[in-house]
């Protein structure tokens, strides 16, 4: 998912039992329509319920979306209208309009938010500027802080969970920055561009820091692929990991191809939805070992219905969430652990669980709550 930890610290005591996760609301934006659906996740069967202040409007063609798993505030950017839109997010996980839409460069594309949650950044395919916004620690709404030119412009962004780097695809590149964590200022090392697939639209660091996915779309050079890197620990640069690249799946007979990927919170098993047909479609996954390797665990669903889009793991790593947006629902899955075996949630009818939304989804977040 996109959003990232809220707040500006915290403090551990030393006690008995361990912290744990469970889920409280998913919400799926619509590109088409321009809106965000929100959902009270059940954390015990993964069962989804409408919030009652659906859908809530964004501006017009909504690309990206950045949600704090804390459940305080979310940010939305709009590629025709180019602007970003704030939200609140009240008691009952509803977003509410925080503020007129801000102006942002020519065709947002992606927003992401650092783990302190005082730092968005925001990505634009128009230009090679990364857009950088300060947030109110009070009133959750932005003030541009700055501007950082990269060598390309950027499509994909995600900020590592240490908040340390900063990671931007555009097409063929990836770059790394260096983010201040006291005033938000991004630093391009020397050197710190590597090259990626053509067609880069999400960008995905695993939950230790240690690893980074890149997601390519599209049937031209590089197919539908997923390229994983290790990233230093030092200078947050990214290295190809030749041997665990899973690149160049293109089974196209079907119209098939990749659409999103999703990690676990423990960072040992990914998944990517793949859209296609009728009858086609599916989520294929993999587990990825202490070497930084892949290895295949094939298709683990095929869908009852298609065009599968994005997907997201719950913070309690118990349930994968996928949206559909021919049949305009949202599935979700029981992980098993250890296996990744995916079991379709049952409702009363046998159906997979799922919750009315708008179709031509987007972007698809999972908040949690800490006990």
């Amino acid at each position: 998912m996109r959003g990232r930890a809220g707040g500006n610290g915290l403090a551990v005591t030393q006690g008995s039992a361990a912290v744990t996760y469970s889920p409280a609301y998913a919400y799926v934006m619509d590109y088409g329509t321009g809106s965000v659906s929100g959902f009270a996740v059940d954390p015990a069967t993964g069962g989804l319920s409408v919030l009652s202040g659906n859908p809530v409007a964004t501006g017009s063609r909504p690309t990206g979306m950045a949600v704090d798993p804390a459940g305080r505030f979310a940010f939305v950017v709009n590629k025709a209208s180019s602007t970003i839109s704030a939200f609140t997010i009240d008691g009952s996980g509803n977003f509410q309009p925080n503020g007129a839409p801000l102006a942002t460069d020519a065709s947002p594309y992606d927003v992401a938010v650092d783990p302190s949650g005082r730092f968005a950044v925001v990505s634009t395919k128009s230009s090679t500027d990364l857009l950088v916004y300060g947030i109110d620690p009070s009133a959750f709404s932005l003030t541009l802080k700055g501007r950082y030119a990269d060598t390309h412009a950027n499509a994909a962004i995600a900020i590592d969970p240490t908040g340390r780097f900063l990671f931007a695809a555009g097409p063929g590149s990836l770059s790394v920055f260096a983010i201040d964590p006291s005033a938000g200022t991004l630093t391009q090392p020397s050197g710190a561009t590597v090259s990626t697939g053509p067609d880069p639209y999400q960008v995905l660091a695993d939950p230790s820091g240690r690893y980074l996915y890149v997601a390519n779309g599209g049937i031209g050079s590089g197919g539908d692929a997923v390229y994983l890197y290790t990233i230093d620990p030092g200078t947050g640069a990214p290295a190809a990991n030749s041997t665990a690249v899973f690149n160049n799946w293109s089974p196209n007979a079907d119209n098939l191809g990749l659409s999103g990927l999703a990690v676990n919170p423990a960072g040992n098993l990914l998944f990517a939805p793949f859209y296609g047909l009728a009858g086609t479609a599916f989520i294929w996954g993999w587990t990825l070992g202490p070497d930084g390797l892949l290895t295949s665990l094939g298709t683990l669903e095929r869908d009852h219905l298609y065009q599968n889009r994005y997907a997201a793991v719950d913070p309690s790593g118990q349930f994968l969430l996928v949206a559909i947006a021919n049949g305009s629902i949202l599935d979700t899955f029981r992980i098993a652990p250890g296996t990744g075996a995916l079991t379709p949630l049952a409702t009363a009818t046998g159906a997979p669980s799922s919750g009315s939304i708008p179709g031509n989804q987007s972007t698809l977040a999972v908040t949690g709550v800490i006990h």
